[in-house]
């Protein structure tokens, strides 16, 4: 009986010491942000120390509040949240916890508590789960041509991508960026003809991008057409020609 007594004792003291460095650790630590891809798989680490002697470590989803799975040493995981039923598991027996076939609903809140022989740790995640880009579309909004160069305006989208996309653009055929914005507006010449650009869209997990060779809109804008000087060599040369030509009859009368 006494010896009862004392090992409550000692559980209600570690308890108030775990309290404390329970405590700190929120206050001192931020918590660790981690990105998912919908239908792929997230890794928490609880980073525990090398000195701690492991008894028990309990993930959270702090929304809820509701205890998703326990860790013992030399046991198996339970899992105590059905939602993560055959979707939770711990690699390599470490006390980490990974999830599977995520879902969009998985963003959120999650913590770890470590309890061990020396001290409880506590640890704070944010997981933000993201769709895969999809290949973007580029639409050409607007061309104004002239004889001597042409503006055109593209647009790059992609649908159902959910949040947190961002665009680039560089010039085909080079890593370089040239503009960051899902709107790019280009002044072309005719050395421009062959010129491609690519759009990039991307989110914290994947990308997609694709190419448009924007001068192809401004055949039809500009007073030159085919490769883009044919026009303009006509329009020089055509009056020359017949300068001589009627020289040439002046000459022979």
């Amino acid at each position: 009986m006494k010896k009862s007594i004392q090992e409550k004792g000692m559980l209600c003291g570690l308890s108030l010491i775990s309290f404390g460095a329970v405590h700190s650790s929120e206050v001192l630590q931020a918590p660790v942000e981690l990105n998912g891809i919908l239908g792929g798989s997230v890794t928490f680490h609880p980073e525990i120390p090398e000195e701690y002697h492991v008894i028990s470590v309990i993930w959270i989803l702090v929304a809820s509040q509701k205890i998703i799975a326990v860790i013992r040493p030399d046991r198996d995981i339970t899992v105590r949240d059905v939602r993560y039923q055959a979707r939770v598991e711990t690699p390599n027996q470490n006390y980490a916890l990974q999830i599977k076939g995520l879902k969009m609903e998985d963003s959120g809140s999650y913590s770890v508590t470590v309890y061990s022989d020396l001290a409880t740790m506590k640890r704070d995640y944010e997981l933000q789960v993201f769709q895969r880009v999809p290949v973007p579309d580029i639409n050409v909004t607007s061309v104004e041509g002239s004889s001597m160069n042409c503006k055109v305006t593209l647009s790059c989208t992609v649908k159902e991508a959910g949040e947190g996309v961002v665009y680039t653009w560089s010039k085909g055929g080079e890593n370089k960026q040239v503009y960051a914005g899902p709107v790019l507006q280009l002044s072309l010449t005719a050395d421009d003809s062959r010129l491609a650009y690519a759009c990039k869209a991307m989110n914290p997990v994947s990308e997609a991008f694709k190419e448009i060779r924007p001068f192809v809109y401004c055949k039809n804008n500009m007073a030159f057409g085919g490769n883009g000087t044919g026009n303009i060599q006509r329009s020089v040369l055509t009056p020359i020609v017949v300068g001589l030509l009627l020289s040439l009859l002046v000459l022979l009368e």
